[in-house]
């Protein structure tokens, strides 16, 4: 009885350890999805901050030609 009752005490903590994996594995699908997402924000995100900085250059660059005197 001894050698049945360890085995099904193992059988459920496999059980239990299995279960924890999957979670664990679903925790790291989800983290690998936020991930990604996070990754293409920051792209979209650095390509608008590039835009905008050219557009501010631009905007620069036409204000100080505004200011010079016209024979100079």
């Amino acid at each position: 009885m001894g050698d049945e009752t360890d085995r099904t005490r193992l059988e459920g903590q496999v059980a239990a350890a299995e279960r924890q994996l999957n979670v664990v594995r679903d925790k790291n699908r989800l983290l690998d999805r936020q991930l990604a997402s996070a990754g293409a924000n920051n792209a979209r995100l650095v390509a608008m901050l590039e835009r905008t900085r050219e557009e501010i250059l631009a905007l620069k660059s036409g204000l100080e030609k505004d200011g010079d005197t016209p024979f100079s």
